[in-house]
């Protein structure tokens, strides 16, 4: 009888303790929840949200990019805080310099696919994927054209109300690089041109202080700048040459 009465005692505690680290593992599973990373609830976009975000990408856009007007492409975004407002003006000045460079002929939204919710309390954002097919011609070539694919993510941005507007894209990265191209061509090859005609300046000074017998007339020219030395070297210098490569008789 002592030993029925011990052991009915023993799993009552061991039922009794078992219960208590359950609920323990659940409070610390809560805890876990509440201070750790939340799993954000990612509601697909509604057919509405999806086709307004289609005709924002596909119309609005398509429209500033055919008529080439940076300010109404700009006027589809919307940004929260100085970092966004930095880039936003980074992707102004880009299509700013893409206009100047391209004048584009075909903007067109293929495809659109939503992919994700992006995490944040603040904003409902969301990636979609897109398929652009563009063509544009080079005002600095005209009548030659180029087409490209563009492939990859658009961030948007749905508000309280149901508008949407554009965050970000790796999309605008790609643009204005070309006038960026040619104007480094154009630096260096100014810079090049430059110290050529400073050290032909140089030359021709360093001979005119040479000349013998002395020429106070020449050493004045070579204070005028590109005219004095291209007139010594053709009027004293190139003669001098040719004198010295001839025999002596």
């Amino acid at each position: 009888m002592p030993v029925r009465l011990f052991g009915s005692l023993a799993a009552t505690l061991l039922l009794a303790a078992a219960c208590a680290g359950e609920g323990e593992a659940e409070a610390g599973n809560e805890a876990a929840g509440e201070n750790g990373a939340r799993t954000f609830a990612q509601p697909s976009l509604t057919v509405e949200t999806l086709e307004k975000i289609r005709t924002l990408i596909g119309e609005d856009l398509s429209k500033a990019f055919l008529v080439g007007d940076a300010e109404a492409a700009m006027a589809l975004f919307n940004a929260h805080g100085d970092e966004e407002d930095r880039r936003q003006g980074s992707i102004h000045r880009a299509l700013d310099r893409e206009f100047h460079a391209q004048r584009y002929t075909r903007f067109e939204l293929a495809e659109l696919e939503p992919e994700e919710q992006l995490p944040s309390k603040e904003y409902n954002r969301h990636s979609v994927w897109v398929n652009l097919r563009l063509q544009h011609e080079d005002l600095s070539a005209k009548k030659l054209l180029h087409d490209y694919v563009y492939n990859g993510e658009f961030i948007v941005e749905v508000s309280p109300k149901g508008k949407v507007h554009l965050a970000d894209s790796a999309f605008f990265d790609t643009l204005g690089q070309k006038q960026s191209a040619d104007l480094a061509a154009s630096t260096i090859l100014t810079a090049i041109l430059s110290l050529a005609l400073l050290s032909f300046w140089v030359w021709m000074g360093v001979e005119a202080f040479r000349l013998r017998p002395r020429s106070t007339l020449w050493r004045l020219m070579m204070l005028v700048p590109v005219l004095g030395p291209l007139l010594y070297f053709v009027a004293v210098y190139l003669p001098g040459l040719r004198g010295a490569a001839e025999p002596t008789r």
